[in-house]
């Protein structure tokens, strides 16, 4: 089962929590205006070449398209739970452990971490240690990385950007 759960984990729910984590750091509404924005779509399109690559190559699937026309969630719906999403292996973290050189999934790693909205008690909680403990301490406490870890060096490095 783990190819398959992975495959899922690692693209449409990675697609999406980057979607709705790039488009809310640039004000966009929904999952649709987010995708369907240049820039946006570049990150989407980009970390999902990455995902799919290691699970064409770690498991042989087929690549996939990730898109549908009719997805028009709210962003910050999406986006919610981002303490969860940002787990050592869940749908941000997990897939970017696992390649060699991530840069896409770094950048909606990045706008993960910046994620505010007042209205998810998780957002709140991440930024207030964030606050307390620098981003330093999201990667380790939230994120499961350590300092020597070249993951974490390049998520520090973007988030200073």
């Amino acid at each position: 089962m783990t190819p398959y759960i992975e495959r899922k984990l690692f693209t449409v729910n990675t697609g999406h929590a980057l979607a709705a984590y790039v488009g809310y750091q640039q004000g966009i509404q929904t999952i649709k205006e987010a995708v369907d924005t240049p820039e946006i779509r570049q990150v989407v399109e980009g970390a999902l070449h990455e995902t799919g690559s290691y699970l064409i190559d770690t498991y042989g699937f087929q690549k996939e398209r990730f898109e549908n026309a009719f997805i028009s969630d709210e962003v910050t719906r999406v986006a919610r739970s981002p303490l969860r999403k940002l787990g050592a292996d869940d749908r941000l973290i997990g897939p970017a452990k696992k390649i060699k050189q991530p840069v896409y999934l770094i950048k909606g790693i990045a706008a993960a971490l910046a994620y505010d909205f007042a209205e998810d008690e998780e957002a709140v909680r991440m930024q207030a240690l964030r606050k307390e403990k620098g981003i330093e301490g999201v990667l380790q406490e939230i994120c499961g990385l350590t300092p020597k870890e070249d993951l974490y060096q390049a998520i520090l490095k973007e988030t200073a950007l």
